[in-house]
């Protein structure tokens, strides 16, 4: 299950992080966000320990970054890779003007413009998120696929993209009279869903 929180530490925000395993925060590559991240996580950090919240996080994507970088960008992507090096995803999702018209014209961005460079990138995102939480949880994700509105061709100029996968644990979890959640659920942007299901 997937829950996309508004950029605010209101009330909503708090009761997902609550019931979510991980949150994934966007951030420009700014100065701003900078200063940004650093608040989140102090907040995160003083959220968990006032309402027992266990979350935990799947990193930060670095998003709508101008294509070619600017002088600003790389400083800023550079200090929160050293400040932040394993939660910062390696994969940056550049901004694109083609995105916004595949949704204005009602058409999956993939088949707008099949090599928007942007295609690229999220499906690179969808694989470090997999790779990511295959190392956190210690599964094997076993089967990823596109799903939702777009994936049957009726989607509408506000439809995320939804990835949905079926993954397994070691055969020691199943034996385990301590039984796991049969559910991951990541916080995550308006445009990317994601969520899986143990295959038991």
């Amino acid at each position: 299950i997937i829950l996309d929180l508004p950029p605010a530490l209101n009330l909503i925000s708090i009761s997902g992080l609550a019931a979510s395993n991980y949150v994934l925060i966007p951030t420009l590559a700014d100065a701003a966000s900078i200063a940004g991240i650093i608040l989140i996580n102090n907040s995160i950090r003083e959220i968990k320990a006032a309402f027992d919240i266990s979350v935990k996080p799947l990193g930060y994507l670095f998003v709508n970054v101008p294509c070619p970088e600017r002088i600003m960008n790389k400083k800023a992507i550079r200090t929160l890779r050293e400040n932040f090096a394993q939660f910062i995803f390696s994969t940056i999702v550049h901004s694109s003007i083609k995105f916004s018209e595949a949704t204005d014209a009602g058409i999956p961005a993939v088949l707008y413009e099949k090599k928007n460079h942007n295609i690229k990138e999220y499906y690179s995102v969808v694989k470090e998120m997999i790779e990511r939480i295959e190392k956190t949880e210690h599964v094997k994700i076993l089967y990823a696929v596109e799903s939702g509105s777009r994936a049957w061709g009726f989607e509408s100029k506000d439809s995320d993209y939804d990835v949905r996968f079926i993954y397994m644990r070691k055969k020691e979890d199943y034996l385990s009279i301590m039984e796991k959640r049969d559910v991951l659920e990541y916080p995550i942007n308006e445009l990317l869903d994601f969520s899986g299901w143990d295959l038991k």
